[in-house]
């Protein structure tokens, strides 16, 4: 199983779930699930532990759906200088 198969089958919080999305901090999150601001599935949760799967289900912010940036790689090369 690859890397991003086993991100997208675990199971965390929906709080951990945000900021792993980089949406905002977990203690941001929590009172984001509080003011009834995020939608879980259409739902709004009231607990920021309500599991989550992260690509599978559908997480919402203020009606807009929050998803994971695409990752982008640097490769560099340090060359010795004398």
């Amino acid at each position: 199983m690859g890397a991003r198969a086993r991100e997208e089958s675990r199971v965390v919080g929906l709080a951990r779930a945000l900021s792993k999305l980089g949406y905002c901090s977990r203690r941001e999150a929590g009172e984001l699930i509080a003011a009834r601001r995020v939608r879980l599935n259409g739902a709004a949760p009231r607990n920021p532990e309500t599991p989550v799967r992260i690509g599978k289900d559908k997480i919402e912010v203020d009606g807009r759906e929050i998803r994971a940036a695409e990752k982008v790689y640097w490769m560099l090369n340090k060359r010795e200088v004398r």
